[in-house]
Formats: structure tokens, sequence, C-alpha cells
């Protein structure tokens, strides 16, 4: 049985793993606006690149803490480290299918007949998905050892 202690440092693990991927997050999304703004320096302005990945910013914690507390958090404290789910590739995939079935809540199913831009929000959520379950897979082992 694990005592509190290392419950709480696996809580704040997962914590952790959330705000590393949100964080990468708003990277992939400062970079997409300056390639943005480089190929159309006369439709953009200085403020875009700043404005709309901190807008984007409170969209994704605004979507990535409850799912936190929902999923990870539960996931992290039941499901044993000796489960397959916790090895890195299984994790990693899993955590990229639930990242994108995460915007699904927000943004309609890609479909023929809707703007190809739809896919944007779909890898980004994918991606902080993927990056969350890495961090908190490689991370999860070492933190419930006392």
């Amino acid at each position: 049985m694990v005592s509190a202690h290392p419950k709480l440092r696996i809580v704040w693990s997962s914590f952790v793993a959330v705000l590393i991927a949100c964080l990468a997050a708003i990277a992939l999304l400062e970079v997409a606006q300056v390639v943005n703004f480089i190929s159309h320096r006369d439709q953009l302005t200085w403020n875009v690149l700043w404005v709309t990945p901190l807008w984007f910013s409170m969209w994704i914690l605004a979507f990535a803490l409850p799912v936190w507390v929902i999923a990870l958090v539960p996931l992290s404290l039941f499901v044993p480290r000796s489960s397959l789910l916790w090895r890195w590739p299984v994790c990693t995939a899993c955590g990229a299918v639930a990242g994108a079935l995460v915007v699904a809540v927000v943004f309609p199913f890609p479909h023929p007949g809707i703007a190809p831009e739809i896919w944007f929000p779909y890898t980004l959520g994918g991606i902080i998905g993927a990056i969350t379950c890495l961090v908190g897979s490689l991370t999860r082992r070492r933190l419930e050892q006392p």
C-alpha cells in the first residue's frame, strides 16, 4: 500500500505533467503564429503574435485542468504502476487519442465540407494529451517510490 506522501507526490506529478504539456502547446501556438506572421505580413499585426497564443492558452487551461481532475488524477492514483497503461508508448498513444477527443467537445468532427483548419485544434489536443501522458508515465515510477 502506498502512503499518503507518495500519493500526494503522484498527484503533484500529474499536475506538473499537465502544466508542461500546456506550456508546450503555448510554444507551438506561438511558433504557428510567427510562421503565419512571416508568410502574411500585410494581414497580421504584432499583437496577433501575443494576443492569440494567450487567448488560446486560457482555453487550453480551461480544458486541461478539468480533464486533469476528472481523468488523470484518478488514473494516477488507482491504476497500478505495473499496468501496461503506464508504459510510455502505450500511455503516450492513449493520451494523444484522449486529447483529440476532448477537443471534439468544442469543435465539430472533421468531415468533407468543413474547413481544413479544423485539424489544428485536434492536432494540438492530441499533442497536449500525448505530452501529458509521456511526462506522467516517465515520472510515475520515480515519484511513487519512498
